[in-house]
C-alpha cells in the first residue's frame, strides 16, 4: 500500500532524537550523537525497498568505499597505501594526504540535491515514497526523559535510517571526481 500511494501512516514519519554521548566535555552538545529512533514498522519498510533505489539510482564513484555493499574501509586503506608505494618508489614523489571528517554529515544533507538526482534513475512513486519518508519527518527530541515540542528538519537525513547511508552516499558523490579535477588542474 506504501508503495501504491507513495505515502507512509504519519506515526511512521515521527522520529524520536536521543542524543548519544561520544566523548570529550558531557556539557558540550557537539559531543553527543544524534540517533534517530523510529517505528518497526518504518524499519521494515525501509529494509524492504532498500534495494530499488541502490539497484536503479546513480552509479557511485569508484572512491566511494562507505556504506557499499562488498567494500569496506580497509579497501580504502590498502587502496591508499598502494598509490603511496607508487608515488614513491617510482615517481620519487612524496604523497601529501588530507582526510576529511565531516561534522554531522548527516543533518547537513541538502535533500533537494538527492531528490533532484534520485529522480534521473528511480520510478515516479519510489522518489515521492522517499520524499515522504524524509522530507514530512517531524523530529522530537528525547532528553532526561522529557520529550520535546516536534518540529520538521529543514536539511538532513535521518541517523539511524536504513536508507540514509545510501542517501549521503549520493550527496557526496560528485565530491571524489572533484577533488580530481582539481588535482589534474593545479598539478598537486
Amino acid at each position: 500500500m506504501c508503495w501504491a500511494w507513495s505515502y507512509v501512516p504519519q506515526t511512521w514519519r515521527i522520529a524520536q532524537v536521543i542524543p548519544i554521548y561520544k566523548k570529550g566535555s558531557s556539557s558540550d552538545p557537539g559531543k553527543y550523537r544524534p540517533i534517530s529512533l523510529t517505528t518497526i514498522f518504518r524499519k521494515i519498510l525501509e529494509r524492504c525497498i532498500q534495494h530499488f533505489p541502490q539497484a536503479d539510482g546513480p552509479p557511485l564513484d569508484i572512491a566511494q568505499g562507505g556504506f557499499r555493499e562488498s567494500r569496506s574501509a580497509l579497501d580504502q586503506v590498502l587502496c591508499l597505501a598502494e598509490i603511496s608505494h607508487v608515488l614513491r618508489t617510482h615517481y620519487h614523489v612524496k604523497p601529501v594526504l588530507a582526510f576529511l571528517d565531516i561534522k554531522s554529515a548527516y543533518e547537513t544533507v541538502n535533500r533537494s540535491f538527492v531528490w533532484d538526482t534520485l529522480s534521473r534513475y528511480v520510478s515516479s512513486p519510489m522518489l515521492h515514497l522517499l520524499r515522504c519518508l524524509f522530507d514530512d519527518v517531524q523530529i522530537e527530541i528525547l532528553l532526561s526523559n522529557t520529550t520535546s515540542r516536534r518540529f520538521h528538519p529543514k536539511t538532513g537525513v535521518l541517523q539511524g535510517s536504513i536508507l540514509s547511508p545510501y542517501l549521503y552516499s549520493i550527496y557526496i558523490n560528485q565530491l571524489p571526481a572533484q577533488l580530481r579535477s582539481q588535482a589534474i588542474t593545479t598539478d598537486i
